[in-house]
């Protein structure tokens, strides 16, 4: 377990979606399948956005007085999964993996709003919410016209 401010949070957030954001630009240079690397090159897109919009966030030092006790240790943990797509995979084989990762990275921002205590970190993670259900909708939508889903 461990303790963490809100802007420690934040940053380790940021992390993760950069981390997506790269993935993301591995599979749109790599995939050979057109649709899918289509599909790559628009979900790169709309993870950059998310990346500003997380890096434009900024706590003044009295405003970071949020501690959270009895977190998992975010710090240490890489929330996405290895992937394992090679660059034959084709779209459905990228919208898999992408939508488990996307919802799991949800369902952490959902527990850490649960537990915050301060209304300023409430809004913040609502609005990272959000955008990371917007995400989700997304790529369900792009599952659901392509017949993908499983």
């Amino acid at each position: 377990m461990a303790v963490y401010s809100l802007n420690q949070i934040i940053t380790i957030i940021t992390g993760w979606e950069k981390d997506l954001q790269e993935f993301y630009g591995l599979l749109d240079h790599n995939l050979k399948d057109e649709s899918a690397r289509l599909l790559t090159g628009l979900l790169k897109k709309d993870q950059e956005g998310t990346v500003e919009m997380l890096e434009r966030i900024t706590l003044k030092k009295d405003e970071d007085l949020e501690y959270q006790k009895n977190l998992p240790n975010y710090g240490n943990r890489n929330i996405i999964p290895d992937f394992k797509l090679t660059e034959l995979a084709t779209a459905k084989d990228v919208l898999d993996q992408v939508f488990d990762y996307e919802e799991e990275l949800l369902s952490v921002y959902q527990h850490l709003r649960k537990i915050v205590v301060y209304q300023q970190s409430k809004d913040l993670l609502d609005m990272l919410i959000q955008r990371k259900l917007g995400q989700v909708k997304k790529i369900k939508s792009c599952m659901d016209s392509e017949g993908l889903a499983a």
